[in-house]
């Protein structure tokens, strides 16, 4: 194989590889949060800002759940992260409170302290994880939690439907 071959051969590799690093760009759980960022957050505070999208999206087996995550330029980094999805049951009871029951097991990302998947526009530090899971067939909706994401021992977390078109949602430190 000549010089020249090798470099076309590693060259397509390493655009294979960026495309897949960058596939997740257009998620739902991207754009719900790009959208609330665009209208809460203001210049004086994006760069110790911190937040994320949320998506939940039906597959022909089983559910997706998509993570945007985002931190201005002036925020260190990832802390040790636990993304969970648990799915859960959503009913109103007589009362019409509504009422939540965890229905099978929760899946978990654990992200390392400190780890920063790519930089964004203007020096944010985007990360992008993903879980495919199986959910039981009494589960109606996801509830998504974030823990130690903005300080030790606290707990963000928002319940999304299971619809055929999808949910979205975002939370933030601001």
């Amino acid at each position: 194989m000549t010089k020249l071959s090798r470099l076309f051969v590693a060259l397509l590799v390493m655009s294979l590889m960026a495309a897949a690093v960058f596939s997740q760009v257009d998620t739902e759980a991207k754009k719900s949060f790009l959208k609330f960022k665009q209208q809460h957050v203001s210049a004086k505070n994006a760069g110790s800002f911190q937040g994320a999208g949320f998506s939940v999206t039906q597959l022909e087996k089983g559910l997706r759940a998509d993570f945007y995550v985002e931190f201005g330029k002036d925020v260190s980094g990832l802390r040790a992260t636990k993304f969970i999805v648990q799915p859960v049951s959503v009913t109103k009871d007589a009362n019409g409170k509504f009422v939540t029951v965890d229905v099978g097991g929760p899946f978990t990302i654990q992200a390392v302290g400190g780890i920063l998947l790519e930089k964004g526009t203007m020096e944010d530090h985007i990360a992008t994880p993903q879980i495919t899971f199986l959910a039981p067939a009494t589960a109606n909706a996801v509830r998504l939690t974030v823990k130690n994401m903005f300080g030790e021992n606290s707990d963000a977390k928002i319940i999304l439907g299971i619809k055929p078109e999808g949910a979205s949602g975002v939370i933030s430190s601001k």
